[in-house]
């Protein structure tokens, strides 16, 4: 919680900034911190963005940005009947920890068609997300990319 707060006070000092801050899959801490939103699983038995939104407004709180972790069509569907303001989906390409493959991408077509089935709600591309194919994931249909191994 102390981590969100002194992140919303540096976004927030910076009033030109349009970044977000959502915390994964905890809306108990996204209310107390005054976070922007929450991002979920797709996994069974998850709350779903309706929940998430209903606990904001009784809270007192505005309505919550709810993004979607998405690996398959089928959670992309569903993530969007179920209202999601966006979805991750991934991994796009073959993930590794220092060197060595962890897990196979999905690929190019498989976003594309998650692209596809979501529209007009935006999918950004996650997992092995690089410099060099960034493009792809924009070509395929991606609003944009999610990482954490390109920005360190």
């Amino acid at each position: 919680m102390r981590l969100a707060e002194a992140m919303l006070q540096i976004l927030r000092a910076n009033r030109a900034s349009q970044t977000k801050l959502l915390i994964n899959s905890r809306v108990d801490v996204a209310i107390a911190a005054e976070a922007d939103g929450v991002h979920l699983t797709s996994r069974p038995g998850e709350l779903t963005p309706a929940q998430v939104r209903s606990v904001f407004a009784h809270a007192g709180r505005p309505a919550p940005l709810v993004s979607v972790s998405c690996h398959t069509l089928d959670e992309v569907k569903r993530a969007k009947e179920n209202r999601a303001d966006y979805i991750l989906f991934g991994p796009v390409f073959e993930k590794q920890v220092g060197g060595e493959p962890v897990k196979g991408g999905v690929g190019i077509d498989l976003l594309r068609s998650a692209c596809e089935l979501a529209r007009p709600m935006p999918v950004l591309a996650l997992g092995g997300v690089t410099e060099e194919n960034t493009a792809l994931c924009l070509e395929a249909g991606a609003a944009g990319i999610a990482a954490i191994r390109l920005f360190r």
